[in-house]
């Protein structure tokens, strides 16, 4: 997933080296890292050295349950990797626990290697951005109207995006649509087809949205109870905000408990490197 796999960026950035994003959901975390020190030991930071016990600890135990190793050279790609155990990105996606992983799920991916179970999941993650979605937006919206606000679910409160606004490109959710609208749409088509609350035209490029009262329950039923407000009868307005307030802060905790177990994970010199990667970029996107 990310910019390596899929265009995000103006003409100028294609030609600016790139990590490729991965993350691999395995049964049992401990025995994976066990075996992969062994392989790949200079992959980990000073906590590889504690062994696979700790190394699962500090994946299993700490922020979005999962653990990068960033800057690695596996054939020839500088890759970033994130290593998850199954049944956590199983209810990250279904509950969202963290809407981390399930978070980049819901923006086009390339997917390796799945299963029923995973691809059910999926479809469960993103019924719940689109129903979230149409808590934020209006009765009548356009399909990019929709796939920007799916998009930006997953920012909201991220500390990236605050890092006195250098941590991210502050148009990175419109530059992620504008340059993968086909595969929003080939993403989100069934999902969209068997909303009970929305109705669209045939190409799907404009939509209106069940206002009345039962529609709105029937919304409200397709958020996930992580975020869902715990006021009732909200108005439309009211409800939009709640939603958005209460993802805000979902991603708020899991985007800063990820960072610091970052500087852990991937050491101090490999976080600083990232860090300043990620300004270079936001700062290229403002020139």
């Amino acid at each position: 997933y990310g910019s390596a796999v899929f265009p995000q960026h103006h003409k100028k950035d294609l030609m600016v080296p790139r990590q490729t994003d991965v993350i691999l959901a395995v049964e049992d975390s401990e025995s994976w890292h066990r075996q992969n020190l062994e392989r790949n030991r200079n992959h980990y930071s000073f906590v590889g050295s504690m062994g696979s016990r700790v190394v699962s600890w500090v994946q299993e135990d700490f922020g979005a349950r999962i653990y990068f190793n960033p800057f690695t050279m596996i054939n020839n790609m500088e890759v970033k990797y994130g290593v998850t155990k199954h049944s956590h990105l199983l209810a990250d996606l279904t509950k969202w626990d963290s809407l981390y992983t399930s978070g980049r799920m819901q923006k086009p991916v390339l997917t390796l290697k799945s299963n029923t179970e995973v691809a059910e999941a999926s479809e469960a993650n993103l019924s719940h951005a689109l129903h979230c979605s149409l808590a934020v937006l209006p009765q009548k919206f356009t399909q990019d109207e929709l796939f920007t606000t799916i998009c930006s679910l997953s920012y909201l409160g991220d500390m990236r995006m605050s890092m006195f606004g250098l941590g991210e490109d502050p148009n990175k959710v419109k530059n992620i649509v504008n340059n993968n609208r086909d595969r929003f749409q080939a993403l989100y088509r069934h999902t969209i087809q068997s909303c009970g609350v929305l109705q669209a035209n045939c190409d799907l490029t404009s939509f209106e949205q069940d206002m009345s009262s039962s529609g709105r329950r029937l919304l409200v039923d397709g958020i996930p109870d992580a975020v869902k407000p715990r006021q009732q009868n909200l108005n439309t307005i009211e409800l939009g905000k709640q939603v958005q307030h209460n993802i805000s802060r979902l991603v708020n905790k899991s985007s800063w408990a990820q960072a610091c177990k970052g500087i852990v994970s991937a050491g101090v010199m490999k976080s600083v490197v990232y860090t300043a990667h990620k300004i270079s970029k936001a700062i290229r996107a403002r020139v």
